[in-house]
């Protein structure tokens, strides 16, 4: 579960994320370039991004397929530790976006790791 200020305070735009590659207007652009007969190729060229994420953004059927995809992977591939030290550090790089003070819990610094070993 997530600390209430990542739910309240901390919803970071497209631009900020480092998970996206593209923003929404890049995103809306993609589409009407798409609608106006351009490849996918060229799109893909044109904004520096896998031929995929174009087809992602474009292609409502391969979107879907693709989050299925994802789903049955995260279902095989879950563990509780990983998702728990991912979260962590998510959390501390939010932090440091957006100027707050201080780790969240279970984050260690390195002189903190050298004294503990």
């Amino acid at each position: 579960m997530p600390y209430w200020f990542d739910r309240k305070y901390m919803k970071l735009p497209r631009e900020l994320n480092r998970k996206t590659k593209l923003t929404e207007k890049q995103i809306q652009e993609i589409r009407e370039l798409k609608a106006k007969g351009w490849s996918i190729r060229a799109l893909a060229r044109r904004f520096g991004v896998d031929r995929n994420t174009i087809k992602y953004w474009t292609n409502e059927e391969f979107r879907r397929k693709m989050i299925e995809k994802l789903k049955r992977y995260r279902d095989e591939n879950y563990t509780t530790e990983k998702h728990t030290e991912a979260i962590r550090k998510t959390r501390w790089w939010r932090r440091q976006v957006f100027g707050l003070k201080g780790k969240p819990k279970g984050v260690k610094n390195s002189q903190e790791k050298e004294q503990t070993t």
